[in-house]
C-alpha cells in the first residue's frame, strides 16, 4: 500500500506514513517544522479550520 502511494509523488514507501485524521497529520507536519522566531504563516480565507488552528497554535513559540 504504502509503495503505492510513494511512487505517483516520488517519495520512498517508508516516507509515506497513514494517520487517523487529516487535523492530526497538520500537526504533527506544524509542530515538527524548525520553526524560528518571527518565522511567517501565511493562510488563505478559505483554509480548513483543522489547518488554520494548528498554526495559530504555533503563536505561543514566538
Amino acid at each position: 500500500m504504502r509503495a503505492n502511494l510513494a511512487w505517483p509523488i516520488g517519495a520512498a514507501p517508508a516516507e509515506i506514513s497513514f494517520v487517523r485524521y487529516t487535523t492530526e497529520g497538520l500537526n504533527i507536519v506544524a509542530n515538527g517544522i524548525g520553526w524560528r522566531p518571527r518565522d511567517n504563516v501565511v493562510l488563505s480565507n478559505i483554509e480548513h479550520p483543522a489547518n488554520a488552528y494548528c498554526r495559530l497554535a504555533l503563536q505561543r513559540r514566538g
